[in-house]
Parts: structure tokens; C-alpha cells; sequence
């Protein structure tokens, strides 16, 4: 459900770039992807490019409460699934261009993209598919401690970028808890006084 999410909106986003930046259908200027390679050595993703990096994601603790999933299947018995667990997830966009006038004409176009587009859902976001109905995207407004301690945990160096929050991805099993037949009647037994 996580990749549905980044990959619906990494396609929305080469979309709009492309048009933007006059690219040929085939060029491709997102990397959805770690930043550095697994080994610390560096950069993940070639120069000229727009990394979108996941760099972290909780748990929406205000919808944790809903009711578990019910249906009935064909037997007539009744099959429960717990309920969906939303996940806020935070997106960093990251430009590592030769020329830093362009990694800063990247980041601004991501910034324009999601001012123009700050929910997705299949009537605008045909590869949105079930259980993601509707994401929703907020630019985070991080201090000077907060960026030099996300990025230090990343392992890089300071590039141009922005960090987005995307409010709700769902995550669930949908394997059913199991079934259990329909309540018919209702009756006390015993010697109740």
C-alpha cells in the first residue's frame, strides 16, 4: 500500500514535470529511492535528477479506534478484519543537479506541483488503486536543527529540498480474521433470579 501511494504520486509528479520542463515522453527525472547506496559511498541517483526519498512515517493515532471490518460471506457466515492502520508518511524531495540554479528550479516545481494538486484520489490520480482512496499532501516546515539532524541521519550532504507530509495511506491484511456465523437469536440460560 506504501508503494502504491509513492508510486502514484511519482508518476503524477514526472507528469507535470514533463510538461514543465518540455522532457521527452521516455526521460525520466525522479528517483524514488534511498539517497546514499547502501554502502555510505555516496549519492544513490545520477546528477540532474529529483530524489524521493521516504525518510519516515507514523502511525495517524486519531483514527486508531474505528470499528473492525465486517462482511458476510456467501455461506451466510460473518468474517471480521481489523481495522486499516493509516500511516502518515514523510517524503523528501531532494534536487542534485551540475548546476545549482536548476536543483533550485526542481525543488520550486515539486513546491508549485503539490500547491496545484494537494490531494489525490482516482478521480485525478488514475493509478491510485484500492485500499488508497485519498492522500493528501502538506509541505512540514522544519527549523535549522530538525534539517541538520535529518540530514545527518541520512548520511549526506545538504542538498536542495523540500519534505512533504502524506496523510492517510492505509496499511492492511486482507486475509480475514476469521469467520463465525451470523447471531440468529438471543436467549438467557440458567437460573438468572
Amino acid at each position: 500500500m506504501i508503494e502504491i501511494a509513492l508510486h502514484s504520486i511519482k508518476q503524477e509528479l514526472e507528469t507535470y514535470l514533463r510538461v514543465k520542463l518540455d522532457l521527452a515522453p521516455s526521460e525520466q527525472k525522479i528517483h524514488l529511492g534511498p539517497l546514499v547506496d547502501g554502502g555510505g559511498g555516496g549519492l544513490s541517483f545520477n546528477r540532474n535528477l529529483l530524489a524521493m526519498t521516504l525518510v519516515h512515517m507514523q502511525e495517524e493515532r486519531l483514527l486508531k479506534n474505528a470499528p473492525p471490518a465486517t462482511r458476510v460471506m456467501p455461506s451466510g457466515a460473518i468474517a471480521h478484519r481489523p481495522p486499516d492502520i493509516k500511516l502518515i508518511l514523510y517524503l523528501m524531495f531532494s534536487a542534485n543537479c551540475a548546476n545549482y540554479s536548476e536543483s533550485l528550479k526542481l525543488i520550486s516545481l515539486v513546491v508549485a506541483f503539490f500547491q496545484m494538486k494537494g490531494a489525490f484520489d482516482a478521480s485525478n490520480t488514475p493509478s491510485l488503486t484500492e485500499p488508497v482512496e485519498r492522500l493528501s499532501a502538506d509541505m512540514m516546515s522544519m527549523d535549522f536543527e530538525q534539517l541538520n539532524l535529518l540530514w545527518g541521519t541520512l548520511g549526506t550532504s545538504y542538498l536542495p529540498s523540500v519534505v512533504y507530509q502524506i496523510r492517510l495511506v492505509p496499511v492492511r491484511d486482507d486475509a480475514d480474521k476469521g469467520e463465525r456465523p451470523p447471531v440468529k437469536q438471543i436467549g438467557m440460560t440458567g437460573g438468572g433470579r
